[in-house]
């Protein structure tokens, strides 16, 4: 995510860090309502997005950037001795 991530820093750069909390919460709120508005079958019965479902699509773009992240930071500590 190098360039989404510097993307971001320079987007949000100086912004009150409760604001950003606040906004994260928000964006959850609204991925978790969208998901339990559909059914499963609308959710994982058909591609939605080349040969990925509907779930599958969600799940790369929510949860999936902070399961890289984690491995990146334990690789860094790692690294680093820590």
């Amino acid at each position: 995510m190098g360039a989404l991530g510097q993307k971001f820093y320079a987007d949000h750069h100086g912004r009150d860090y409760d604001d950003l909390l606040g906004d994260l919460a928000q964006a959850k709120a609204a991925v978790v309502y969208q998901v339990n508005a559909r059914s499963n079958v609308s959710l994982y019965g058909a591609a939605w997005y080349g040969k990925h479902t509907l779930g599958r699509m969600i799940q790369l773009n929510t949860a999936a950037p902070y399961k890289n992240a984690t491995l990146r930071l334990r690789r860094w500590r790692k690294q680093d001795g820590f």
